[in-house]
């Protein structure tokens, strides 16, 4: 576990040193029995560590990325999901539903 923290966390920094940003994507039902909570949860802590003051001590003098989560579906965590994107400023970018193809 230590060794895939270490690899990402390396992974990042090089990312930010590009000047790049990270995206994730999730696609689906926004409801708890997929699992959105547990991933709207773990985001959230993911951008409370980025927006630390210990994190932006170690990065003093340069621009941390800001990661954006791209949701393409609709459900009951809806709300869930504009209330993280408010207080992140708008780091979630909820695309709505997905029609069937």
């Amino acid at each position: 576990m230590q060794r895939t923290k270490r690899m990402h966390s390396r992974r990042l920094i090089e990312e930010e040193k590009k000047g790049g940003s990270i995206s994730f994507v999730y696609v689906g039902r926004l409801a708890f029995d997929k699992y959105v909570e547990t991933l709207l949860l773990a985001y959230e802590g993911a951008l409370e560590v980025l927006n630390s003051t210990i994190w932006k001590d170690l990065n003093k003098d340069k621009i941390s990325p800001t990661p954006v989560l791209y949701l393409a579906g609709a459900g009951e965590l809806d709300v869930e999901a504009k209330r993280i994107n408010k207080r992140f400023k708008y780091s979630i970018e909820l695309l709505g539903s997905v029609a069937p193809q």
